[in-house]
């Protein structure tokens, strides 16, 4: 997957005016939205966050005020990966693109999307 594929959202009163969220078959996936500071970073082109996600069972004990859900998938943001430990921020379109292809690369979740 690369940013040309995703699918944005308007959003409301959120951080951004703008999200898209995807899932890889992995369990993990990502939320992406438009860089909240973009236009103090001195860059023409849009910058964008990106999150990781981790999908949980619906009935995961975390509770309603730690998870979200999107379609039939209920998730968390993961903090955890090789990738990143926080929110990426200040990324270009190729950014996203390369950080999308190496969540879908990740090893299975003890939640993988396909079981």
């Amino acid at each position: 997957m690369v940013f040309k594929d995703l699918k944005f959202k308007v959003t409301r009163g959120g951080a951004s005016p703008i999200q898209a969220i995807t899932f890889f078959e992995n369990g993990y996936g990502a939320s992406v939205i438009l860089d909240k500071d973009f236009c103090r970073l001195n860059t023409s082109e849009p910058r964008y966050e990106l999150a990781v996600l981790s999908k949980i069972p619906l009935d995961y004990p975390f509770g309603e005020e730690f998870t979200e859900k999107e379609g039939d998938k209920s998730f968390v943001l993961c903090y955890s990966t090789p990738i990143t430990d926080d929110v990426i921020r200040n990324l270009s379109e190729d950014g996203v693109s390369d950080l999308l292809q190496k969540i879908e690369q990740l090893p299975d979740t003890p939640y993988p999307v396909h079981q």
